[in-house]
């Protein structure tokens, strides 16, 4: 008897896929049929085996940055066209992105989803988390994607490098230019990359001894 794949899991251009009794199988592997379509949207696939997808998310305002991301991502699709870009959240600059989306060609490979109710099912479809903002509180989302275990791109603002340390467990840019995030998704897609292993709990008793040194 064939096993049941119900969960999919993306990181670092490699596909697994979770059988109900815990085992896990790259698809490569696989031999039994089984469906491409992980999406569909926008009279289409979204996120198929032989695409290489990237992952957004966030509120949708000029701190967040997008429209840097769309610059990056329109340089990195002209060199690898298998790749797409999902950006999940609402906000004021919705319309500005879409316009300039289609401005830059791209229309056809970037996805606005808007405010869902299940962003974990999104960010498991990811090959690549990717994390743009100018400015960051705490970046929470990070944190989710890092117990994905996804490979992040990230600006290197202070709350992300807190958060994902000197190259640590995420690939920060060297600036938040478009050029130095496009060059950080490039390397992304073409480079295979090996991260320290994201512990929740570890990162807990760091948090907590450094609020702890702030009264000493």
């Amino acid at each position: 008897m064939g096993h049941h794949f119900s969960k999919l899991v993306r990181q670092n251009g490699q596909t697994i896929l979770m059988a109900d009794d815990g085992e896990s199988k790259p698809i490569n592997e696989i031999s039994e049929p089984i469906s491409g379509k992980l999406l569909y949207a926008n009279d289409r696939n979204w996120g198929n085996y032989d695409s290489f997808v990237f992952v957004a998310v966030g509120r949708l305002s000029p701190e967040k940055n997008q429209t840097m991301l769309l610059d990056a991502f329109a340089k990195v699709y002209q060199t690898h066209p298998e790749v797409e870009l999902i950006i999940l959240g609402e906000g004021v600059i919705r319309q500005d992105l879409e316009e300039q989306a289609i401005d830059l060609g791209v229309s056809d490979a970037v996805l606005f989803t808007g405010q869902v109710d299940n962003p974990n099912d999104y960010l498991a479809m990811a090959d690549v988390f990717v994390h743009p903002s100018l400015y960051e509180g705490q970046p929470m989302v990070l944190l989710e994607a890092m117990m994905q275990h996804k490979l992040i791109v990230a600006t290197n603002i202070a709350a992300n490098v807190g958060v994902l340390g000197n190259q640590k467990y995420g690939l920060l840019t060297q600036n938040v230019s478009t050029m130095a995030f496009t060059d950080m998704m490039l390397f992304a897609i073409e480079k295979q990359t090996r991260l320290e292993q994201f512990n929740i709990e570890d990162y807990q008793q760091h948090a907590r001894q450094a609020f702890g040194n702030l009264f000493k």
